[in-house]
């Protein structure tokens, strides 16, 4: 884990590094050191901060040279995190929803193209769609948690999450 690498997963995932100093148990001030390349980690720091990013849906890639870091996010952190900026959004409550709504259509459409390219066969297809659609569940779920466990002030993007 680098302190590039770390930056790049946490800004994807558009948490704070209060949020991942929460979630990790590692200081604030330390990850904020670590990722401004001022301090190393040692022993279990790297692989808590690891650990936290990946749960999050953060996949850290082999550098394509030995200072590029690279992370990208799995498909339903990528979708999570786009229903949560949907949520943030000025706009009545039942145009959220249905935005949110065609973002999991969207979701839903992406993971059977790549599940026809790998396994054309239907019934293999629809079994993989439903596992995606049950880890976006799941991911949306974690999220609502994480925000009740982070003490956040913001009942209306937790209500907003769980009615997706």
């Amino acid at each position: 884990m680098t302190p590039h690498s770390c930056q790049i997963a946490r800004t994807l995932l558009g948490w704070t590094v209060e949020e991942l100093a929460a979630d990790s148990g590692i200081d604030a001030s330390t990850i904020a050191s670590f990722e401004s390349e001022h301090l190393s980690l040692v022993r279990a720091g790297p692989q808590l901060l690891r650990d936290s990013l990946m749960d999050a849906g953060a996949i850290f890639l082999e550098p394509i040279r030995e200072s590029g870091s690279r992370a990208r996010l799995t498909r339903s952190a990528e979708a999570l995190r786009d229903i949560v900026s949907i949520g943030e959004l000025q706009d009545s409550a039942a145009s959220l929803l249905e935005k949110a709504k065609e973002r999991v259509e969207r979701y839903r459409e992406d993971s059977a193209k790549v599940h026809r390219k790998l396994d054309g066969r239907r019934r293999e297809v629809a079994y993989r769609v439903k596992e995606d659609c049950r880890k976006l569940r799941d991911r949306v779920d974690s999220e609502v948690a994480r925000r009740v466990r982070l003490g956040r002030r913001d009942a209306g993007m937790r209500e907003f999450l769980e009615t997706v």
